[in-house]
């Protein structure tokens, strides 16, 4: 048994579910001309990506997604502030002017809030943009966000179309550039840490670039974002039967708690040693579904990535404090049961699997990627060799120098 291969093999497995610089290219163009078409139908707008294609921590879905394509969120933000505009007709000025060329409407799904561009597939890959329209916070909601975030985090802030019911709309507050500031923040030094050694091992790697300088920094990979990637592939596969598909926890949940829980660590972590620090954390927080805040500090100390005051689950977008990110948790106490019950999976398959045998590692790969993606990225890798005693629980850590 060879653990350094393994998770090198692992990583490899994350790769070829990472987006590949093609089809990144192929977006980066999408919506560039995306925002010049809106430009010459007399829009003011702004076009920039948000989510995982804004923080570098995309992972293709699932195959067994009924569209395993890449979704790519973006915003539309067209000048000026809510002040001086309804919301309605924020979302139909974008809905109608993407619906009357042809380019764009043979493309299009129109949803309540957000509007998908359907591109055809890059090899046996496809990938859609959804298009969501918004404008400018106001001043006041800002000011309330600065009073607990960074200004620079609150002057982002922006009002998006909120469908209430058929053809009527109100305003909710979203900071999707706020967020991804307190991410870049954190995932900085981790970043540094790696970068040299990830350029050259992309650029050996990769056909796509004549020279290391050429590697756009959106393409880097840091520990961080390597353990969300990881996280959110493990999640994909875990949630895909149709019995937990509702209680799949949303990404945004998956990314915050990883940061948050990183931005007290060494940013020299490897991977799989930092993969380790976040779930032994996030199993003392899974100590909150029994205890009380008050017993839960005695017993554990300050833990505040999620807290559970008075009973209820809270856990602030840190770009926008009002916006509870785990408030479906105090509608349906199953969502916090799936989640820690996920995590506990995840150990199990992607730390504890390093200490068994070839073909019971290979088995556990299988459940938390899929048979499919283990199988392009390793071959028969694992199969057929002799079955080696398993190791005790008691074995050394092996992604210890990873």
């Amino acid at each position: 048994m060879n653990s350094s291969e393994r998770i090198k093999n692992i990583t490899k497995v994350v790769e070829q579910l990472d987006i590949s610089p093609s089809l990144y290219k192929n977006a980066v163009e999408k919506y560039n001309n995306l925002a010049k078409f809106l430009n010459e139908k007399g829009i003011e707008a702004d076009i920039y990506p948000q989510g995982s294609f804004a923080l570098g921590t995309v992972v293709r879905p699932s195959k067994k997604n009924q569209n395993p394509g890449y979704d790519l969120d973006f915003i539309c933000q067209v000048s000026g502030t809510k002040e001086n505009q309804k919301p309605l007709d924020v979302y139909n000025q974008i809905k109608d002017v993407l619906n009357s060329d042809k380019t764009y409407r043979d493309r299009l799904d129109i949803w309540d809030e957000c509007f998908t561009i359907n591109y055809a597939d890059i090899g046996d890959t496809g990938f859609s943009i959804d298009i969501v329209p918004a404008t400018g916070e106001n001043e006041e909601i800002k000011s309330k966000i600065k009073m607990v975030c960074d200004e620079k985090i609150a002057d982002t802030a922006i009002a998006i179309p909120h469908c209430v019911d058929e053809e009527e709309y109100d305003w909710i507050t979203n900071n999707p550039l706020g967020y991804r500031k307190w991410f870049n923040e954190i995932n900085a030094p981790y970043k540094e840490a790696s970068r040299e050694q990830f350029r050259q091992a992309f650029f050996e790697s990769c056909n796509e670039y004549a020279s290391i300088e050429e590697i756009p920094e959106e393409m880097e990979r840091s520990s961080l974002q390597r353990v969300v990637q990881i996280l959110k592939a493990h999640r994909n596969n875990y949630f895909s039967s149709s019995k937990r598909e509702k209680m799949k926890p949303k990404s945004v949940i998956i990314t915050t708690l990883v940061a948050e829980i990183s931005s007290h660590l060494d940013a020299n972590l490897g991977t799989f040693e930092l993969l380790d620090k976040v779930l032994k954390e996030l199993d003392i927080y899974s100590n909150r579904q029994i205890f009380t805040e008050s017993v839960f500090e005695s017993k554990f100390g300050l833990h505040t990535a999620i807290t559970r005051p008075d009973g209820e689950w809270k856990m602030p977008n840190p770009a926008n404090p009002d916006d509870n990110l785990v408030n479906s948790w105090n509608e349906d106490n199953e969502f916090p049961k799936f989640f820690f019950g996920w995590l506990k999976t995840a150990q199990e398959e992607l730390l504890d699997s390093l200490n068994k045998d070839d073909q019971e590692f290979r088995a556990f790969m299988e459940n938390a990627f899929g048979q499919e993606n283990i199988q392009k990225a390793w071959n028969n890798q694992y199969i057929n060799r002799p079955v080696s005693t398993i190791i005790q629980e008691t074995a050394g850590r092996p992604w210890g120098k990873a």
